[in-house]
């Protein structure tokens, strides 16, 4: 497993350089294109179709890299994956009609303004979710080079975009859809050709009973996520009705730098799933621990440096990045960014913890600091009290995680 991790993981962090600075240019150019009010409506927009990408996706996303690594029949895994699609498909058919019967609250709820934003914000979603499923199917599938790839294509398209249609946000999503809409269909129809045996998998009798098992294992997951991308989503709405669409910016130029950060934490969590999922299953139990271990402390020293290179270079990576315009937001950036330090440790520790236990822990945890640090934001005084506010959600994720897998390995021993 270390060979081929090894391997795995410098393509993947090559990889990922290359998507982070895609979207640090994507970024630079919406901050530029649209200004500071109209990049908070951008990024609550994005943090929304986060939250109900992650409903529609239903546990998936963390179902499928689990348990088609503990499959060895490729009928099997094609079955697990079918079903996956099915409860998808479901769940977007039902927050579809809740989004269509509620459109004016939400839209009043989300935006506070009536901008026609909440149908776009839900089909984006939608098609989000669907690019998460391919992903999550290639993990399962051990094809980590074509899910490093596949993330690189989606990130240039949504670069592509951004040159040609910045005209007005409704134009820049739209045409998102559209595009990432014909990646997809074509993921999926290469899968197919790949598979033409999947009918015979349409009528097998192993899809109800895999669909109850993914479910069971997906639904309490689905909670989690939702309460996962609800940390960023809700402080934004929270802020932006409280203090205002500027410091709205302000707060979301913070948490876009942080967010920015987390992909040299979170992938190699997501390649660690399906390989501890493995291990588990053949109880290499001190492998898994010393490769967990090693992570821990290399990820500690990457967001101390991380941490202090931000805060030497706030001005001029808020230029760099936004514009000028968002300078008056380096108290709020320094704040926020110290979050990367307890939420590295939360990145690595979540996706093992899934794998080796069918109790949701990731659920209870987020649900937990997620409703202690939104209670705190919405009763803050001031836009500084809401970005320390803001921290305790993240150190609250990072000190249970890590307590959850100590309790965790103990159990193993």
């Amino acid at each position: 497993m270390i060979g081929s991790l090894k391997k795995e993981l410098i393509f993947s962090i090559s990889i990922q350089v290359s998507v982070m600075f895609i979207g640090l240019v994507i970024n630079k150019l919406i901050s530029l294109n649209f200004g500071v009010e109209t990049y908070s409506i951008y990024s609550v927009f994005k943090k929304t179709s986060g939250v109900i990408s992650f409903i529609i996706l239903g546990g998936m996303g963390i179902a499928i890299p689990k348990y088609l690594p503990q499959t060895d029949k490729k009928k099997d895994k094609l079955s697990l994956a079918f079903s996956a699609f099915y409860i998808v498909l479901v769940l977007a058919a039902l927050l579809g009609l809740i989004v269509i019967s509620f459109e004016s609250f939400l839209e009043e709820l989300v935006f506070g303004t009536n901008n026609n934003l909440i149908l776009l914000c839900f089909f984006y979603s939608f098609i989000i979710a669907l690019v998460s499923f391919s992903y999550a199917y290639l993990r399962g599938m051990d094809r980590i080079i074509y899910f490093n790839l596949s993330q690189l294509s989606v990130q240039l398209i949504v670069l592509t975009v951004v040159f040609f249609f910045t005209d007005s946000l409704q134009e820049f999503f739209l045409w998102s859809i559209i595009s990432i809409s014909i990646f997809v269909i074509t993921q999926i129809l290469i899968e197919l050709l790949k598979n033409r045996n999947i009918i015979s998998v349409w009528k097998s009798k192993t899809i109800k009973p895999n669909i109850k098992e993914l479910w069971s294992y997906g639904y309490s997951r689905l909670i989690g996520d939702f309460f996962l991308f609800s940390l960023n989503a809700i402080p934004l709405i929270i802020i932006n009705n409280k203090f205002g669409n500027k410091w709205g910016g302000f707060f979301a130029a913070g948490i876009t730098l942080k967010a920015l950060i987390n992909p040299i934490f979170s992938y190699i969590g997501i390649i660690l799933l399906p390989k501890v999922s493995k291990s588990y299953k053949d109880k290499e139990y001190s492998q898994v621990d010393y490769l967990i271990r090693k992570f821990l402390y290399m990820y500690l020293i990457i967001s101390v440096i991380v941490v202090a290179f931000i805060f030497i270079f706030n001005e001029l990576l808020l230029k760099l990045f936004f514009s000028t315009e968002f300078i008056p937001a380096e108290n709020i950036v320094n704040l926020i960014v110290l979050s990367i330090l307890p939420n590295s440790l939360y990145l690595l520790l979540r996706n093992p913890i899934d794998a080796v236990t069918k109790k949701p822990y990731n659920t209870y945890t987020v649900a937990f600091s997620c409703c202690l640090g939104i209670t705190l934001i919405y009763f803050s005084e001031s836009i500084i009290q809401a970005a320390i506010f803001y921290n305790i959600i993240y150190i609250s994720l990072g000190l249970i995680s890590f307590l959850i897998w100590k309790k965790i390995k103990l159990v193993n021993e």
